[in-house]
C-alpha cells in the first residue's frame, strides 16, 4: 500500500505526455511503412493470390479468370478487363472439337506457356526455360 501511495494525481499527469510518446513512436513507425508504395510486381503478385483464393469461394470453385490490364481489356480497347470462364463447360467442350484442333489449341497453350516462362527469364535474367515434362511435347 506504501508503493501505490506515493502515486498522485500530479505525478500521473506528468507521466502521460512520456507514456504518450512511446506509444506514438510505434504509430508513426507503422504510417510511416504503411504509407510506402507496394512494388509493382508484388502489387500483381498479391492480387492474383487474393483473386485465385477469391475464385475458390466463387461458383464452387469452378470459374478461372482471365485478367488483362484495364486500359486494353480483352478486345484491346477497354472492354473485358476480366473474363471468367466456367472450368468444367471448358474441359466439356473439348470433346465436341475435331482431333485436329484439339491438338492445335494445346500446341498453343504450350506455347504461351513457354512465351510466359521465357518473358519471365528475360526479365528476372535467369536462364531456367521450361521442360519438355511441363509442356508434355516431345
Amino acid at each position: 500500500m506504501a508503493d501505490t501511495a506515493s502515486i498522485t494525481r500530479r505525478a500521473m499527469l506528468r507521466a502521460i505526455p512520456s507514456v504518450a510518446a512511446v506509444v506514438a513512436v510505434p504509430a508513426c513507425e507503422a504510417v510511416a511503412m504503411a504509407a510506402e508504395p507496394e512494388h509493382r510486381d508484388a502489387k500483381v503478385r498479391r492480387l492474383a493470390k487474393e483473386l485465385s483464393a477469391a475464385l475458390d469461394d466463387y461458383g464452387d470453385g469452378r470459374w478461372s479468370a482471365e485478367v488483362y490490364p484495364a486500359s486494353r481489356g480483352r478486345d484491346g480497347k477497354g472492354a473485358l478487363p476480366v473474363l471468367l470462364v466456367d472450368i468444367e463447360a471448358a474441359e466439356e467442350a473439348q470433346h465436341f472439337i475435331r482431333p485436329e484442333l484439339t491438338a492445335l489449341l494445346d500446341a498453343h497453350r504450350n506455347a504461351r506457356t513457354e512465351i510466359t516462362v521465357a518473358m519471365q527469364d528475360v526479365r528476372t535474367g535467369t536462364q531456367f526455360g521450361i521442360s519438355e515434362a511441363h509442356t508434355g511435347m516431345t
